[in-house]
């Protein structure tokens, strides 16, 4: 982005106004070369700069540009000639053009920087509401720089002519510009220059400039008063012009430190915004880091509600194995009872053919017995049947009684079984139920590592946001950051450019002092010979008179023989 200035210059006796663009802002040295090189080609051949001055537009006043910082967009210069004889001519200065080698157009403002309220130039900133035409008129200066009016350089020249130096030393002494020199003024303009002569010699002095002795000293009375101190005025002109001198540099010290408390500020201004810019992506960061950590404690969770998932997967597996265990312990307990059952009942089915038999043997005895009463023939085979019967009834009842025992065992066994068989039920039905309840943690864990799974792909989304607003964070700290060390750099520059200008004043008063110091035997060397030669014009003069005198008592004056005649 190009960096415009706006300077204007003298060129045989017409002002020209230039635009001179730069890569960015211009150092001292390259904004030198650049106006010398362009009014060279613009028909000032040999162009060289004197000094620069810089137009402050919100106070419509001109000072010394003594540094690169006071530099601006579309900052309106003047620039001084070295070594021209010709005054400045006092005219406007022109609306800014191109230089001819590049047309003549208008360029495009500055666009406006949205952290760079400290060093926002002026035209961007009237920009808002009005065209830019309207804008570069409005900084373009009504009034001319200050030195062209009365700089200290043209007014006190370094090498006048004494007609000159006696004008200018006279303008001075006449403070209140009535035309003449007062004696109030003649002493305290001799105070003011440190001339290094007593109140009374300063009177003897008027009391010679004031040849008619009409208690002031005109311009022909000072002038046959030079005439005769020619040291006087040389060290009053010489300490007069120091004093414009001194003056101007105290101004540029002054304007100097009026930047610096201007800069002071931008620091100020800049160090609040970068601290401001270094809050936001701090906090920013912050927030960057506080998601990046509820992340790793989500992420921490699912590897938890996993790694839990895994052992309750194994202790699933585990308590399935356990109760296919049991399930087969219960069958087998199932299948020995229903053996035991089965035993039980043959035990029952024995007993009942047994007791079928035994009915059917009662039955054939009562046969026999009726068989006995009928046929007593058949008696005593009856009576041995019925001993054989009751022989077998014994046996069967013998075997019934055996079968009861065995069914009685069998019952126990049973019942032994069905007590078995209880716990091992209990135990499957809890088993059943761990089952259920891991199956059911199962599916809850697995709903839950879903939703931490969704809440960190919002959490990662959230982060990639505040990850892309970061980085205008990021360039407007490191914008604020770079401004603030250009302000304190220039404040810096500007502190010691403050310094050396109030060294080079220090050490121009330091010269002048010994410039004075030297003056000092000079100016009472000539004040005593001039009083000497005045005494001595009085002694002569009043020898003279009194030789006139005698002549004309004694009558020897009208017979005193003319020059030329001879005796």
């Amino acid at each position: 982005m190009s960096f415009t200035i706006l300077v204007a210059a003298d060129i045989h006796q017409d002002k020209v106004n230039l635009e001179l663009s730069f890569a960015g802002v211009p150092s001292m040295m390259e904004l030198y070369q650049k106006i010398e090189s362009t009014f060279s080609a613009e028909g000032a051949p040999g162009f060289r700069i004197d000094r620069v001055q810089v137009f402050d537009a919100p106070t419509g006043s001109w000072s010394d540009l003594t540094s690169a910082v006071q530099l601006s967009e579309y900052k309106q210069l003047y620039a001084f000639q070295r070594d021209v004889v010709a005054a400045e001519t006092q005219k406007p200065i022109p609306p800014a053009r191109k230089p001819a080698s590049t047309g003549f157009s208008f360029a495009a403002p500055a666009p406006y920087q949205q952290f760079d309220a400290v060093s926002k130039p002026l035209a961007t900133r009237s920009l808002i509401g009005g065209t830019f035409d309207a804008v570069r008129t409005s900084i373009v200066p009504e009034t001319l720089p200050m030195s062209m009016r009365a700089a200290p350089q043209t007014a006190f020249p370094a090498d006048p002519s004494d007609d000159v130096k006696v004008r200018l030393v006279f303008d001075e002494l006449d403070m209140n510009k009535n035309g003449v020199i007062e004696k109030e003024e003649w002493k305290k303009m001799f105070k003011v220059l440190r001339v290094p002569l007593s109140q009374a010699t300063a009177e003897d002095l008027f009391s010679r400039a004031d040849a008619d002795h009409d208690g002031v000293a005109n311009r022909p009375d000072f002038s046959n008063f030079a005439e005769h101190y020619p040291v006087l005025v040389d060290s009053l002109y010489v300490r007069i012009q120091s004093n414009a001198e001194e003056k101007r540099r105290l101004k540029i010290v002054e304007d100097h430190r009026q930047l610096i408390d201007e800069l002071q500020r931008r620091e100020r201004s800049a160090t609040s915004h970068h601290k401001v810019a270094f809050e936001e992506l701090r906090a920013a960061e912050l927030a960057m880091r506080a998601l990046d950590q509820d992340t790793q404690i989500k992420n921490a969770e699912i590897e938890d509600k996993r790694a839990e998932m895994l052992q309750l997967g194994e202790d699933l597996t585990e308590a399935q194995r356990e109760r296919t265990r049991r399930e087969r312990t219960v069958a087998g307990a199932r299948e020995r009872e229903r053996q035991a059952q089965m035993v039980v009942e043959g035990a029952r089915n024995d007993i009942e053919d047994q007791k079928g038999r035994i009915k059917a043997k009662e039955d054939a005895i009562d046969v026999s017995r009726e068989r006995a009463r009928e046929l007593e023939a058949l008696l005593a085979e009856a009576k041995r049947d019925v001993d054989r019967g009751l022989i077998e009834l014994g046996q069967h009842n013998d075997d019934l009684e055996e079968l009861r025992t065995r069914e009685k065992e069998a019952m126990v066994q049973h019942e032994q079984t069905q007590r078995a068989v209880e716990p091992l039920m209990v135990l499957l039905r809890e088993q059943e139920s761990e089952v259920t309840r891991m199956a059911e943690r199962e599916s809850q864990l697995e709903g839950m590592i879903e939703t931490l799974e969704q809440e960190i792909g919002r959490v990662q989304q959230k982060m990639a946001n505040a990850d892309q607003d970061l980085i205008p964070l990021r360039e407007r700290e490191a914008h604020t950051k770079s401004v603030h060390q250009q302000a304190q750099s220039e404040l810096d520059e500007a502190r010691s450019g403050l310094r050396q200008l109030e060294q080079d004043v220090e050490d121009f008063r330091e010269h002048r002092r010994e410039v004075e110091d030297k003056e000092h035997r000079l100016l009472e060397e000539e004040v005593r010979l001039r009083e000497q030669r005045y005494n001595l014009e009085e002694r002569e003069g009043t020898h003279h008179a009194e030789k006139h005198r005698h002549f004309a008592e004694t009558g020897r004056l009208q017979t005193a023989p003319s020059y030329g005649t001879g005796y």
